[in-house]
């Protein structure tokens, strides 16, 4: 059973509401401490319990504190507004682009794919494509070199994937594919 807001609320206490933002404050007076005048708690959004519940010494402190409160959190949903926007623009990929996915631990694996299709504003369908060492890059120590892609090797069948509009794409919960730069890519392998 969740507790409701109103538990934590002392009697008596005056609202304080910002214009607009999901953050709500509770003065009242009898601080916590002797030394306090004025104590207050901050709810944000939906929550139940207060985000924070201290004691002030001075009136001015306390709304001091609470402008500060008040600053964060819009700048905060200022933040989170830009990031969604950011993300439902579509991405601006093109068939025939390739991706790159570099990932692995003790290893680096290179995986490269081909945009095949376009499917609506954030989807793309991909071909895996083979690569090649780029002629005398391999390492002194014999496991690493530097590899391209053949863009016009294709394999596997194709599969869709969601584009963001940065252009990178999730392949795995641990890999991410972006769009190759044209540069050769690192790989290693251990024997």
């Amino acid at each position: 059973m969740a507790l409701s807001r109103e538990l934590y609320i002392p009697q008596g206490a005056t609202k304080i509401a910002a214009k607009d933002l999901p953050v709500v404050f509770y003065a009242y007076y009898k601080g916590k401490h002797p030394s306090h005048e004025v104590a207050a708690m901050c709810f944000m959004g939906k929550q139940s319990k207060p985000a924070w519940h201290y004691g002030f010494k001075t009136h001015a402190a306390l709304e001091k504190y609470i402008d500060q409160q008040i600053e964060s959190v819009r700048l905060l949903q200022e933040r989170k507004a830009k990031e969604k926007a950011e993300r439902l623009k579509p991405h601006s990929l093109k068939v025939g682009d390739v991706m790159v996915c570099s990932w692995g631990y003790d290893q680096t694996n290179v995986d490269f794919y081909k945009v095949v299709k376009l499917i609506g504003k954030s989807m793309v369908e991909l071909r895996s494509i083979r690569s090649a060492r780029v002629e005398d890059s391999e390492r002194p120590h014999g496991m690493a070199c530097e590899v391209i892609p053949l863009p016009n090797e294709e394999y596997g069948e194709p599969f869709r994937k969601k584009a963001s509009s940065s252009n990178r794409i999730s392949m795995t919960s641990f890999s991410s594919a972006s769009l190759w730069d044209g540069k050769p890519e690192y790989k290693s392998w251990y024997a």
